[in-house]
């Protein structure tokens, strides 16, 4: 589906917008990225009448996305520099593929 051309209504880019961004919602911030990304010109550079709902969940995308990449930065820099102070609990965290044999 080409979202640029204008066989595609207003209504139905919000709808599609709306959908991403509640598909997002369930733990898939890369569909927030995406959502971001491919509606960005319909929320802030093209004037219809459904440009500030889709401005609205653009925006709330990005959000969402960044709060979750920088929560996923901050446990990944927490859990490797405290890991061996956890002790048990570090290491029943841990999952470690065998390497196999040479």
């Amino acid at each position: 589906m080409n979202l640029n051309s204008e066989s595609v209504s207003s209504e139905e880019k919000l709808l599609i917008c709306r959908r991403y961004f509640i598909i997002g919602c369930f733990g898939l911030p890369f569909v927030w990225l995406v959502n971001g990304l491919w509606f960005i010109r319909e929320g802030f550079f093209v004037k219809s009448e459904v440009t500030t709902r889709i401005r609205r969940y653009v925006l709330f995308s990005w959000l969402g996305a960044l709060i979750w990449i920088a929560a996923f930065i901050l446990w990944t820099s927490v859990y490797q520099t405290q890991r061996q102070n956890w002790g048990k609990s570090g290491i029943y965290l841990s999952f470690v593929l065998p390497g196999g044999v040479a």
